[in-house]
């Protein structure tokens, strides 16, 4: 098991450490290798699972691996979308985005009308003022029925 196992190293030695994994392979070991960097793990592994946020993302194999297909999986961008596939799915969510600022909007004004209606109640006379409340309640009661 090898973590970063080149990082700090300086050319030579990461030339070396390649070679006697290598070696180690053919000879039948299992290495497990945790790297940030895309080009080792692009030369030296037969096989790359890539993680994120603890899950697999990818696995890839043989010309399957190479730093833009590890990238990809990092960042969580997949290799079978389209750029117009991404645009679209963007899109979309503007105007879902879009479509709930606006019953947002519409619920506000509507709240704010009521607030209006209420506020001019007590201008009115007193009868007339019995009776829109009343009719108040009897809206209320019949848009939130106990």
């Amino acid at each position: 098991m090898l973590d970063e196992p080149t990082q700090g190293v300086d050319v030579g030695a990461k030339g070396e450490l390649h070679r006697c994994l290598a070696d180690a392979a053919r000879q039948g070991a299992a290495i497990l290798m945790s790297s940030s960097d895309t080009d080792e793990l692009t030369s030296t592994c037969s096989r790359v699972i890539v993680l994120r946020s603890g899950a697999v993302v990818a696995e890839l194999v043989g010309a399957d691996i190479n730093p833009h297909a590890i990238a990809r999986a990092s960042l969580g961008i997949s290799t079978h979308e389209s750029a117009q596939d991404q645009v679209a799915q963007h899109q979309n969510a503007e105007h879902q985005v879009a479509e709930h600022q606006d019953l947002v909007h519409q619920d506000l004004v509507h709240q704010n009308d009521r607030q209006q209606s209420h506020m001019h109640t007590d201008v009115l006379s007193d009868g007339v003022l019995q009776d829109r409340i009343q009719n108040v309640a009897v809206r209320e009661e019949e848009q939130h029925p106990s």
